[in-house]
């Protein structure tokens, strides 16, 4: 059953932050040739334990861009530099680091030697395994199935504060268990997040005796024992993460390289409003701009984005509508959805043009919105799918353009082929977030709670799982590199994990920040640069770290702000 609407909510707006009037950006404008880089580097000893891999942060604090990189037998270097003076400083959980300046010049190559102190961990916090934290029983079943592939057993960041596990949530009474619970269920103006088909009513009440006989008032503080993350150094040697930071106010949830302006990354997150950021342009205060919703719609989030064929497109949860921006007109439009409350999420383009959409809620669709006729198509994914309900997620097209979706509590991936409108189930060992497609056509996905790869070969229908190496994982996105490399992120292990399909193989790359959150991963084609949205605050900034001190930048006020992220494997070593 498909249904379909045809309609436009239109609006042009004119570009311009008003905290920075001006004339309007051309992303066409070919940017000036930047001068000769240069470089700094130095020795890096510490006090106390092994300097291994330790990352090394230059900071600009003039166009508030920094430059991540690794030891190596306890030495570094950061190449291509542009000429300017940075705050250098080592970036390490339970180590103190002085900051120290630089001045790099054109073709220079300034020193900066960095002593750290060795700052013990807090305690306090009994750490256990699985079955201890969370005990076996038939509750327990029922949340493994439908519930922590969305709240996973680990959340957002070892003992972070923005988390999604329960057991870090703080001591709950039976009745603010059961409000939390209900939340899943009822939705005012919306679809639910699970249903009565989905969980029976008797087993919603034993999740939530569960939750309050194992996470109540008085309950100890305890979380899960992870496994040692041990470096390598010759993985990690010419790894570099550029970061650009966002002017306050200013969100990421997607980040997407632009396809026909170089440089340009177009981000989702912030309310009401579609964000640009030219990182060819150094300048804090010009780099970022929005184009914005016009009231009364400006309080809609703005969720996924992606551009296609010169045009930015965008979903928006709770808005009911699909945007669609033409950034070379300043022309923004939005187009309604025939289903209200179902929470337009993931979406991705066909070879076509079509872009197609996931919906988060348990209405059960995917949608499809055509850019010639501006019509809104949805599908029913339970009239082909053996299932009691559906949340939608991670979707993606492959050259066939076929149609590739998770489902966030259904342990399958699902493909639609529009040419015969039917759909095709490949059952996973654990349901999974996000999916892409490689190369080769075979499709990736990552099972959040299972903490594990799952590759799908369309043509044979085989499934093959890749574990993660460290338990506990809960891998969030997966993208392939130009060698098709899989890369997915890892918050719990603060980082990003490579996964070498040839030799079977797993490499951990830790974030540049502390218990760093980062949403989704996208491919820069023409670079080979990953690019990202990392948030970080309080407990993620150096300066704020019991016993550390020096951050070159601290957070605005409030705490938390974002960093536009760009992670190159091979980008640290002199460009020729």
């Amino acid at each position: 059953m498909t249904r379909s609407t045809l309609g436009t909510v239109t609006v042009l707006v004119a570009l311009g932050l008003a905290a920075a009037p001006g004339p309007s950006w051309d992303p066409r404008a070919v940017q000036a040739q930047a001068p000769a880089a240069g470089s700094v580097g130095g020795r890096v000893t510490a006090d106390q334990g092994e300097v291994r891999a330790f990352r090394v942060r230059a900071t600009d604090p003039e166009h508030r861009i920094s430059y991540t990189v690794f030891t190596r037998d306890g030495r570094y270097r950061i190449f291509n530099l542009p000429p300017g003076r940075y705050d250098v400083q080592v970036m390490e959980e339970q180590y103190a680091s002085p900051v120290v300046s630089a001045t790099v010049t054109a073709g220079g190559a300034a020193a900066a030697d960095l002593a750290v102190r060795h700052v013990p961990p807090a305690s306090g916090v009994e750490l256990v395994d699985f079955d201890t934290l969370y005990p076996p029983g038939r509750a327990r079943d029922v949340m493994v199935e439908r519930c922590f592939p969305c709240h996973s057993s680990a959340g957002k960041g070892h003992l972070g504060t923005a988390t999604s596990a329960w057991h870090r949530k703080g001591g709950r009474t039976e009745e603010q268990w059961r409000k939390a619970v209900e939340r899943m269920w009822s939705r005012p103006g919306g679809y639910p997040l699970i249903t009565d088909a989905m969980v029976r009513p008797d087993d919603k009440e034993r999740i939530i005796q569960y939750l309050t006989t194992h996470f109540g008032p008085g309950s100890p503080e305890r979380d899960l024992k992870l496994d040692p993350l041990v470096r390598d150094e010759a993985a990690l040697a010419e790894a570099v993460y550029v970061q650009y930071e966002l002017p306050k106010g200013f969100n990421i949830h997607d980040a997407y390289p632009s396809e026909t302006t170089p440089g340009m990354v177009w981000l989702s997150g912030t309310l009401g409003a579609v964000v640009g950021v030219d990182t060819t342009d150094p300048d804090f205060d010009t780099r970022t701009k929005a184009w914005r919703i016009p009231p009364p719609d400006d309080r809609q989030f703005v969720h996924g984005i992606i551009e296609d064929r010169g045009l930015v497109y965008w979903t928006e949860i709770g808005g009911n509508h699909i945007g669609v921006l033409d950034p070379a007109r300043d022309d923004l439009r939005r187009y309604p959805v025939p289903t209200k409350g179902a929470w337009q999420h993931t979406l991705r383009a066909d070879t076509q043009g079509n872009v197609w959409f996931s919906n988060f809620t348990a209405a059960s669709q995917i949608g499809k919105f055509d850019p010639e006729t501006k019509t809104v198509t949805e599908y029913d994914v339970l009239e082909h799918w053996d299932d009691a309900g559906w949340n939608g997620y991670g979707i993606t097209t492959d050259d066939k353009d076929r149609v590739w979706a998770v489902g966030l509590s259904t342990p399958k991936i699902g493909m639609y082929d529009p040419r015969n409108d039917r759909w095709a189930a490949f059952p996973i060992a654990s349901a999974s977030r996000r999916l892409a497609v490689d190369a080769k056509g075979m499709v990736w996905a990552c099972q959040f709670f299972g903490n594990a790869l799952s590759k799908i070969d369309p043509e044979t229908g085989a499934v093959t799982e890749y574990p993660l190496p460290l338990k506990y994982g809960s891998p969030y996105e997966v993208w392939p590199d130009k060698a098709d490399n899989l890369w997915t992120t890892n918050d719990v292990y603060n980082s990003l994990v490579k996964f070498d399909q040839a030799a079977s193989r797993y490499t951990y790359v830790p974030y540049p920040d502390f218990e760093a959150h980062t949403p989704k991963l996208e491919l820069d084609a023409q670079t080979g640069k990953l690019w990202f949205g990392m948030r970080v605050g309080l407990e993620s900034d150096p300066s704020y770290a019991a016993g550390v001190s020096g951050a070159p930048v601290k957070p605005p006020a409030g705490g938390i702000y974002w960093k536009l992220t760009s992670f190159l494997e091979h980008g640290n070593r002199p460009i020729r």
